[in-house]
């Protein structure tokens, strides 16, 4: 009986130590979902609808990259022609996707060496016009107006 006694303390102690940890768990998750709510509702400034993209990964060894442009090319060309396609467009990182591998670029201007990073995406020639396309209203050809909501 002696060693329960001397243990109640610490069981006590463990069981509120639990209940905290779990408050402080199910109020992050709470916030969380919060977040990813407000942030489903907000204007990126393109349509999100009716909108497919295709991840391709092509082996290296067999593709160079010539052969990848022009499976790239090849695919848009094919997808064009399915019914309801309106517009194709390939780029190597969809809009908002983070780009993993900055360049890395450098300058020297009257001795002073200056470096940075930039942020660079190859796309296709239509792209833009696509996302053009995209950010008009209702899905209009013409460009959006001032009155229109604008591609960042």
């Amino acid at each position: 009986m002696a060693a329960r006694v001397g243990g109640l303390p610490l069981r006590n102690v463990l069981v509120v130590a639990q209940l905290a940890l779990a408050m402080v768990l199910l109020s992050g998750a709470g916030l969380m979902t919060n977040t990813l709510l407000r942030l489903l509702s907000i204007d990126v400034g393109f349509e999100r609808d009716r909108v497919l993209s295709i991840q391709l990964s092509l082996p290296y060894q067999k593709y160079d990259a010539a052969r990848r442009v022009e499976f790239a090319r090849r695919l848009a060309a094919e997808v064009g022609r399915m019914p309801g396609v309106i517009r194709v467009s390939a780029a190597d990182y969809l809009p908002l996707q983070a780009v993993l591998f900055p360049y890395e670029l450098s300058a020297e201007d009257a001795g002073e060496k200056r470096t940075c990073s930039a942020l660079a995406r190859n796309i296709d020639r239509d792209f833009l016009a696509v996302m053009a396309y995209l950010c008009s209203p209702a899905g209009t050809s013409s460009p959006p107006t001032t009155a229109a909501r604008r591609c960042p």
